[in-house]
């Protein structure tokens, strides 16, 4: 049963026991005494059926959908319905589907880095987590997870460690951007990875200073011409390997003036850096020699056999 009180400034309140054995008071405010036993009439009627189990009768069903939202939210803080628009806020899973399905504009090596950042909020919050229940303490915590080794369950290598610095911040960042979809969709007020990290930076630790004997010896143990010519790209012409050498064209080379197109495919959404003129230097011409007189004819790539 559900008692009504008044407090000395004439507001009203609806007090029950809830199905766990705790007491609960619903703050109805200044209302008529008339509306506030009504109240009280739904409330008994809704407590006694989620301790029974039994649904709620026609009357109490259609009086709770067209609740208004201040007393919607004042039934479901004690228990008694759900949360006001939970039922369509989505999953985490369903807006990570929804977003993939509308990014057709993006890269496959964008969506390889998108899919590892998936798996990993997967992999801590649950597919079936709701997005307004990630609150922004959930995702500093999904930080610091990254940094454990469980976040390489999926890995083959360094089990006994967390990843590495800039691959949490890649991951934090992607999921800052899948979030702040769901609130240019109005579907979130604010993004929960908004105070996190997600800038990439580089490692002077990785950085390493490929001496010419060593490359000497690489390209020496080279199966064929074309893997010498994929080194040498790197190493002497400065291309990234493969997104740049594996676009690389016959045509982008002017063999008189020792100069060469390079497209890049990580730059070009910039204005002005989808390609960049690069000299054909002593120590590639060689390598790029070899390859033309071994080309097939009407070969369109420098690089043909390992695409």
């Amino acid at each position: 049963m559900a008692s009504i009180t008044k407090d000395t400034s004439g507001k009203q309140r609806i007090q029950f026991v809830a199905p766990d054995g705790s007491r609960k008071t619903i703050y109805l405010g200044k209302i008529a005494r008339r509306a506030a036993e009504a109240i009280k009439v739904r409330v008994e009627r809704i407590a006694a059926s989620r301790e029974t189990g039994c649904g709620l009768d026609r009357e109490t069903a259609q009086w709770v959908a067209d609740l208004d939202t201040k007393l919607a939210g004042k039934l479901s803080r004690v228990g008694l319905i759900e949360a006001p628009g939970q039922k369509t806020m989505p999953t985490l899973l369903e807006h990570l589907d929804r977003y993939f399905a509308s990014r057709g504009d993006v890269k496959e090596s964008t969506l390889t880095h998108w899919r590892q950042a998936r798996r990993s909020l997967l992999d801590f919050f649950g597919a079936d987590r709701r997005l307004n229940s990630i609150t922004q303490g959930d995702a500093k915590d999904f930080e610091r997870w990254l940094k454990t080794p469980a976040a390489r369950k999926n890995s083959y290598s360094g089990q006994n460690k967390g990843l590495a610095l800039n691959t949490v911040r890649k991951r934090c960042g992607d999921a800052k951007q899948f979030f702040a979809d769901a609130v240019d969709r109005e579907i979130l007020s604010r993004n929960p990875f908004a105070g996190i990290c997600g800038t990439v930076g580089g490692n002077a630790e990785r950085q390493h200073f490929v001496d010419r004997d060593t490359v000497a010896k690489v390209i020496s143990a080279c199966p064929d011409f074309e893997w010498r010519l994929l080194v040498a790209l790197a190493r002497f012409g400065g291309l990234r390997n493969p997104s740049e050498t594996l676009e690389l064209c016959w045509a982008d080379i002017n063999w008189e003036t020792r100069r060469m197109t390079v497209r890049s495919k990580k730059t070009e959404h910039h204005e002005g850096k989808g390609s960049r003129d690069v000299p054909v230097f002593p120590e590639l011409r060689p390598f790029l020699e070899e390859a033309w007189e071994l080309a097939e004819p009407g070969q369109k790539y420098v690089i043909s056999r390992y695409r």
